[in-house]
């Protein structure tokens, strides 16, 4: 959304969950709840700065025509969302399972309220003229053999991670077209980096919002061998897989779309789906072609809640 903090979903930002509705494992569950504490953890520390910048600029409170503390008009607002979608159990299966959480953003009332489902966690530090610029962050959960025990029998495990890094976003044509880059680098130096590619183009009809663009992703060298490299001990283990060490390259390539509802200044809720085809070394990786798919489908529901913080 390029103005304002937003805990993301995306298939890295949280754990699977089995189609009872519980987690499989502690682990995962784990992740879900540190992901909202951070999540929670940022939305305060930009309440907190933003209070104490306006002190500092010697700023005063509201006068008495402001719009009310409950209007979501002005200052800042929170949104609290519930979101629960379908997705691959790791990136290059063929596999899904469901995911349910939690999540909060946060945004400036006069920034643009439009954002797609995969952006990463962003704030903007600055916007102008339609661009924006800032930090991002994104989950990246790995891969765990518990995800896949049958197919990933002997595959090493990749842990998961945060991906910290920059975005840029620029609205060609105002609250119509947008394009957007991010680029981003586990904390472990040899996560490698990754840049995620989008544009959109965004129609309103009345209270629904409509949205559909392409999708490109890019990694280095390590992270393409940390997500789909296999090593001699991966496939003397498992057996139906050769090593393979994949170079850096385009990674993916697909298509997302979203239809949002607003029911009130209050409430929302929005449906999304995405393809995306594994390609170049991605697609080539013995962990595809032998155990997954190039393939890769998600959809998801989420419904929010927005409220003004004015005031604080």
């Amino acid at each position: 959304m390029g103005d304002g903090v937003e805990y993301r979903r995306a298939r890295t930002e949280v754990a699977r969950c089995i189609r009872a509705g519980f987690f499989r494992a502690p682990r995962k569950r784990g992740v879900v709840f540190a992901g909202s504490a951070i999540a929670l953890s940022a939305f305060l520390s930009t309440v907190t700065l933003d209070a104490a910048f306006s002190s500092d600029l010697g700023l005063q409170p509201a006068n008495p025509s402001a719009p009310p503390a409950g209007s979501i008009d002005s200052g800042w607002v929170a949104t609290l969302k519930a979101t629960g979608e379908s997705l691959p159990d790791w990136e290059g299966a063929k596999s899904h399972s469901f995911l349910s959480y939690p999540s909060i953003s946060l945004r400036r009332s006069d920034a643009r309220e439009w954002s797609a489902p995969d952006d990463g966690l962003d704030f903007s530090v600055y916007d102008a003229s339609g661009f924006s610029i800032g930090p991002v962050a994104r989950y990246e959960l790995g891969r765990y053999r518990n995800d896949d025990p049958r197919r990933l029998f002997g595959i090493h495990d990749v842990s998961w991670t945060i991906e910290p890094g920059i975005f840029a976003e620029f609205w060609a044509i105002p609250d119509m077209f947008r394009t957007r880059l991010e680029i981003r680098h586990g904390l472990d130096t040899r996560n490698g980096f990754v840049a995620d590619a989008a544009a959109d183009y965004v129609l309103r009809f009345g209270a629904a919002t409509f949205a559909v663009g392409p999708r490109l992703s890019f990694g280095d060298r390590d992270f393409m061998r940390r997500q789909f490299g296999v090593n001699l001990t991966d496939s003397l283990q498992n057996g139906a897989v050769s090593p393979f060490r994949p170079d850096g390259g385009p990674k993916s390539a697909g298509v997302a779309t979203s239809l949002t509802y607003d029911f009130s200044k209050q409430w929302s809720a929005v449906i999304y789906g995405g393809y995306d085809r594994l390609v170049d070394d991605a697609a080539k990786s013995p962990l595809v072609r032998k155990l997954g798919s190039a393939d890769q489908f998600q959809a998801g529901l989420t419904l929010s809640y927005s409220f003004s913080l004015h005031g604080l």
